[in-house]
């Protein structure tokens, strides 16, 4: 829990008005209602990363730098995200994402290559698979360890990953 003297937003049953009963039988655990969360907020970003790459038709460099961006930035100011990287972080959360979290990171990353091979870009499919895994890597590091802010990083992101998307691109 965050020691910022405000009450933290984890875990959220109160402010939702549901009994944590109701929400143990649900998710059958603390760790299931979070791997559920997490699980929408991944299906969000990549709804989001879709929405960025198609508004950048034919410009590769400025559709991975403004996804990447919007997703550090969104991620950042998550409740989840700042109780795994806050100054208290929370290990059952930081474990979803670190020493559990494959089943988390393959649906990104497959997720991920999905949009680079369907979009515009028609990406390669074993191309968009690679771009996807180091981008989806990149960004659960970024989010859980940042060491700059979101517009630097997706600048350097991009810098590095776009020339290889660009000439993964089918012609």
């Amino acid at each position: 829990m965050a020691t910022t003297g405000r009450r933290s937003p984890w875990p959220p049953w109160p402010e939702a008005g549901v009994s944590r009963q109701t929400l143990y039988n649900e998710f059958g655990s603390r760790k299931g209602m979070a791997v559920a969360y997490v699980t929408r907020f991944v299906d969000g970003l990549l709804a989001y990363v879709q929405e960025r790459i198609d508004a950048h038709p034919g410009q590769i460099d400025e559709a991975v730098q403004d996804a990447m961006h919007g997703v550090f930035r969104i991620g950042m100011g998550d409740p989840v995200v700042l109780n795994i990287v806050g100054p208290d972080p929370h290990r059952d959360l930081m474990g979803i994402v670190t020493i559990d979290g494959t089943p988390i990171m393959k649906r990104a990353s497959d997720g991920l290559a999905e949009i680079l091979a369907m979009s515009w870009a028609q990406v390669r499919r074993s191309e968009a698979q690679i771009a996807a895994g180091v981008l989806v890597r990149l960004a659960f590091s970024h989010l859980t360890m940042p060491i700059e802010g979101p517009e630097e990083a997706a600048r350097e992101v991009s810098s590095v990953l776009s020339p290889f998307l660009a000439q993964a691109v089918r012609a």
